[in-house]
């Protein structure tokens, strides 16, 4: 049946009794395939069902489909068209992982990124009523992602205006780790009540007739007797109060119910309406639903049995916990990334230090800055590409006051398969605007321990980033980590320095001694703070140079390179100055091993930049 879906249009003349096979022979080719190429598993498995019936109610691209975060679109991607494509996956030029208006018209956004799709859906909605246009806007989101505070937005929006949007719930209890926010308790206890419905439609039959005699008395009393029928049968909740029609649970793996509603709700769209529906993470893949956290997101190969390397978020876990044992008003904070960030042994550990806020960086950020204003010492640890989120929480409530806060920036530089939307290519060049920030890179494993233990001892803001990577601990010397000592002089040479700010260092290092052999010396420094930037040091070293090469993985603009050319220029300072660097663009998807040697960032790349005049 699969092979034959060239389009949602295909779909529709399948019978409804057969589209449970359907739904089983997707399962099937998502594991497949993420067993080859790795990605987003148990969160498909469970929408398999409800993307089915979405594409068969309503007619993308026509109407929009939005699917929150995006990482959960591939029966989507399967539906419209790619599935000759679908090998592909996260793999360079191939299939995005995520929702991508490049790759075809039925992907109705961007997406990488959570809790954004309802403010999306408003806005197709709002344009719909301006153009008077009929198509019909449906926006898929988790319970997790209702953490978000721009979801409650979407939702505030929607339904103050009356717009005729379908918002499906899908509760399976789990953002990537357990939902463990009240607002998803909530949303777990909320039903609605068919009498309800059913009785209300009827009362309000007779009130159509305009000419009917106190019409206007018997609306104001039949709204009081309805708010207390909606307390009394618990059907009032939050997304009534807010203006929505509310219709749940529906049993997200029931394909002819979950049919049945679509076609009531299409049906009745002349306001906004709320679909809960109910899904299993991992559903139809036993251990995936026995494990959604572990597969979630997992890695090529997935089912094999694989040494595991020592990752900088390992390095990171572990010296954290280390200090909380030493420390108790060390206290660690997350958005929704308990495990990614590598903070679930701190939770077993400490559970009554550690806070996991949901999808809400902003306010991890907000909040972490009073725990340090009241005498703890918070570590907030989100991924590079997420604190984007929290820039301006990051300058009003962290910088502005210096609050001694650690902020712990994993995934930074270039992620690999996730693409655009994850890629850290920006949080230097951020970070580095905000007065009184100190921002702090390490080379290797060793210098991230020695920063995680001077930040401590610290009044001040910290923000300390690395990759996602396996940690290298370097032969080199790691002297004491503090204001005197901002860089380390891993070695002299003649007329070439590379300053290295991150873990590039250990290519750099490669390439300048694979270039000894050819009689060609470098020297080498290995950066450890960019902000503040230690000019005057640096400077000092640069006169000793003909030619200075920068190495660091962000982008140019707000990079330690641009200030330092800025600084050579100012003190006349005529050194040839180069810079390898993100790109001023967005990097695709593809292994993380791939797209850093296209950057130039490899052994290869930096040896043929010291031979290159």
């Amino acid at each position: 049946m699969l092979s034959e879906i060239q389009s949602p249009e295909d779909l529709k003349k399948i019978p409804v009794h057969r589209l449970p096979e359907l739904a089983d022979e997707i399962r099937e080719k998502i594991i497949e395939t993420v067993k080859e190429n790795g990605g987003h598993l148990a969160s498909n498995l469970g929408v398999v069902e409800l993307t089915i019936a979405l594409h068969y109610v309503f007619f993308s691209p026509s109407d929009k489909i939005i699917f929150d975060v995006g990482h959960q679109s591939y029966t989507h991607k399967i539906l419209t068209g790619r599935y000759g494509k679908i090998d592909t996956l996260r793999q360079k030029d191939g299939l995005s992982g995520f929702s991508r208006r490049s790759e075809s018209v039925h992907d109705a956004v961007d997406s990488g990124h959570a809790s954004s799709s309802i403010s999306q859906a408003a806005g197709f909605a709002q344009s719909n009523v301006l153009r008077a246009e009929n198509g019909r806007v449906i926006a898929v989101i988790g319970d997790g992602a209702m953490t978000g505070g721009v979801a409650m937005e979407g939702l505030n929006f929607c339904g103050q205006n009356h717009l005729p949007v379908i918002i499906i719930l899908n509760d399976n209890e789990m953002s990537i780790d357990s939902s463990v926010s009240p607002v998803s308790r909530y949303i777990n206890h909320v039903a609605v009540s068919e009498l309800y419905r059913k009785l209300m439609e009827e009362m309000k039959r007779p009130f159509k007739y305009a000419h009917m005699p106190f019409n206007n008395l018997f609306k104001d009393l039949f709204n009081k007797f309805d708010k207390g029928i909606r307390v009394l049968i618990d059907y009032d909740n939050i997304f009534t109060q807010l203006g929505f029609d509310y219709i749940g649970p529906i049993d997200g793996h029931n394909i002819e119910e979950l049919i049945y509603i679509l076609r009531n709700a299409q049906k009745e769209l002349t306001k906004p309406i709320l679909l809960y529906v109910k899904t299993k993470k991992g559903h139809g893949y036993m251990p995936a639903e026995n494990e959604p956290v572990r597969y979630h997101g997992v890695a090529p190969k997935f089912y094999l049995p694989k040494e595991e390397k020592r990752s900088y978020t390992d390095v990171f876990s572990a010296k954290l916990c280390e200090l909380a044992e030493k420390h108790e008003d060390i206290v660690a904070i997350t958005a929704a990334m308990e495990t990614g960030t590598g903070l679930s042994i701190f939770h077993k550990k400490f559970p009554n230090r550690f806070f996991d806020v949901g999808i809400a960086e902003q306010h991890a950020v907000t909040f972490a800055s009073t725990l340090a204003y009241n005498g703890l010492h918070p570590v907030v640890a989100i991924y590079s590409t997420f604190f984007m989120r929290a820039a301006d929480q990051i300058c009003q409530d962290i910088a502005i006051s210096n609050a001694p806060v650690i902020l712990a920036v994993d995934r930074a530089g270039i992620v690999g398969m996730d693409g655009e939307t994850h890629n850290g290519q920006f949080d230097l060049s951020v970070f580095r605007m905000f007065p009184q920030m100190t921002v702090l890179v390490p080379g290797d494993g060793r210098e991230l321990e020695l920063m995680l233990e001077w930040a401590y001892s610290q009044k001040k803001a910290v923000a300390i980033r690395y990759p996602r990577d396996e940690a290298l601990f370097l032969d080199i010397e790691h002297p004491d980590f503090n204001e005197e000592t901002p860089f380390i002089n891993i070695c002299d040479g003649d007329d070439i320095l590379f300053i290295v700010a991150g873990t590039m260092l250990n290519n750099v290092m490669e390439a300048v001694k694979a270039a000894q052999e050819i009689g060609v010396n470098c020297a080498v420094i290995c950066l450890r703070f960019v902000k503040p930037l230690p000019i005057d040091k640096l400077l000092e070293e640069i006169k000793k140079y003909s030619r200075v090469i920068v190495v660091e993985e962000n982008i140019s603009n707000g990079s330690v390179a641009q200030e330092l050319s800025l600084n050579m220029l100012k003190n006349k300072i005529f050194v040839q100055m180069e810079e390898v660097c993100i790109p001023d663009r967005f990097i695709p998807h593809g292994s993380r091993k791939v797209i850093l040697e296209e950057l130039g960032f490899s052994k290869e790349a930096f040896l043929n930049a010291i031979t290159s005049r």
